[in-house]
Order: structure tokens, then C-alpha cells, then sequence
């Protein structure tokens, strides 16, 4: 949706839509927070600009968080799969982001 996100959420204790990106943390993370605020280089079309409805999508009151996926582990040791979250947030007009544990989940 927008070029941003794979899936949407809601809660219902926090306003707004939740759009998500989905990728492996092998990288994958570090290159999408790059596109959605630098830009990238199409294999066709060229130079493209960083995502204009990321702002936007912020400023309406909606959240956006990359979901990073990797196997993590001591060396030796049994890896797990890992998630890294990374949230983008309004600082006046501009786009930053930063780093969050995720929340865990509560048994109800």
C-alpha cells in the first residue's frame, strides 16, 4: 500500500492504522529505511525518490514500523528466529526512525 507496507493493523488501544513492512533482517532492513527516506535506483526507471506518502501516512496519525526477521544465536548455539522492529516517526516535518522492542504479547 503507498509503496510502503505489506499489512495493516489496528489496535484497539491506540489510534490510527498500523502499516507494516515485512522483510529478513539480513540487511533487508537497513536497505528499506533507506528507499523509504533516501531513495533507490530502479533497474529501469531509473533514479527514484524517497517515498512521498510516508509523511503523510505519519501525520494523519497512522504508525509505520519495519518487521525484520533473522535467526539469531550464540555461535554453537541453537539460533531462534529474531524480531527487530524499527518504527518511523514524525520530528516536526521530518522523517525519522529508531529502533523499539517489541511488545510482548499478553495471554488474556
Amino acid at each position: 500500500m503507498y509503496g510502503l507496507h505489506d499489512l495493516t493493523a489496528i489496535r484497539h488501544d491506540q489510534r490510527g492504522i498500523w502499516g507494516i513492512n515485512a522483510c529478513e533482517d539480513n540487511g533487508a532492513v537497513s536497505e528499506h529505511i533507506k528507499k523509504y527516506l533516501d531513495g533507490w535506483d530502479h533497474p529501469k526507471k531509473g533514479r527514484q525518490p524517497p517515498n512521498p506518502h510516508l509523511a503523510c501516512w505519519l501525520a494523519g496519525g497512522n504508525r509505520f514500523s519495519i518487521f525484520g526477521w533473522g535467526k539469531r544465536g550464540d555461535r554453537g548455539k541453537r539460533k531462534t528466529w529474531t524480531l527487530r522492529v524499527v518504527d518511523f516517526y514524525l520530528d516536526g516535518a521530518t522523517v525519522k526512525f529508531r529502533e523499539v522492542m517489541p511488545e510482548p504479547l499478553e495471554d488474556k
